[in-house]
């Protein structure tokens, strides 16, 4: 008798495989169940019950692909109701299991780890972030092209957190060479470029550069009134920031 998947050819089993129609059901129950997820924005409670009581069901192994997907949204969607910490350990156990299923460079085992580094750096671990990132970054773009849109985003969070672990002048160089690249795959008006040399402007102001910092805000405001409008978050931070300079360097003339 063949193995299921997931088993040693070795391994003892009683009575025959599940049947076709025994996998469609359960299949179809987790189509279901993510379902409401999508339709809601809910479904983590039924979500995680539902794992678990496939987790020992014989129907769907634990590497089948519904499976994967369906912890990928568990994971997702608890990250998204503020429990980063938990979504962190879900995707960290998720990975093994994708890899060895889809492949170490396959995209949605990229994705696992890149949320996994995401949810790692907002649990307030931003230096471990920093080195899931940077260990990432070379197997995103050997497997999918330095000037894919998910390496770009790749590379901007590992800016991000670079910055918030404390080394601002690099963080400042990364975001120097992620911007062209940022506007060559995006667009120049997208948020994420638009946000990146925000950031940029911001660790320009960290390492005591104010003066280039005014320079790069300024230059930055027509882009996010065009690309993001007048009254968005950013486009008003980036506002504040020019008036209050100005305004500090009217009071301080003799």
């Amino acid at each position: 008798m063949n193995a299921l998947p997931g088993q040693s050819p070795n391994a003892d089993h009683i009575g025959a495989p599940p049947s076709r129609a025994a996998v469609d059901e359960a299949s179809q129950r987790l189509e279901e169940v993510l379902a409401l997820g999508y339709r809601q924005g809910e479904g983590v409670s039924e979500l995680g019950e539902c794992l678990e009581e496939l987790a020992g069901d014989p129907v769907l192994v634990p590497d089948h692909p519904d499976i994967l997907t369906a912890r990928g949204h568990l994971a997702h969607w608890i990250w998204q109701a503020g429990n980063i910490a938990e979504a962190r350990e879900l995707f960290a156990a998720l990975l093994p299991d994708i890899e060895r299923s889809l492949g170490s460079e396959h995209r949605r085992t990229l994705d696992v780890r890149r949320r996994w580094a995401a949810c790692t750096g907002w649990s307030g671990t931003p230096a471990a972030a920093r080195n899931l990132y940077a260990e990432l970054i070379p197997v995103a773009e050997r497997s999918l092209g330095a000037d894919h849109r998910d390496v770009v985003h790749m590379r901007r969070e590992f800016a991000a957190f670079t910055g918030q672990a404390g080394d601002r002048a690099e963080a400042r160089d990364l975001y120097i060479d992620l911007i062209p690249l940022a506007e060559r795959v995006l667009g120049p008006d997208h948020i994420d470029t638009l946000s990146a040399r925000m950031y940029l402007a911001a660790r320009a102001d960290a390492v005591s550069d104010s003066a280039g910092a005014q320079d790069l805000y300024a230059a930055l405001l027509p882009n996010m009134e065009r690309g993001l409008g007048s009254q968005h978050p950013r486009t008003r931070y980036v506002r504040r920031v020019i008036d209050d300079e100005a305004a500090k360097r009217a009071t301080s003339r003799p």
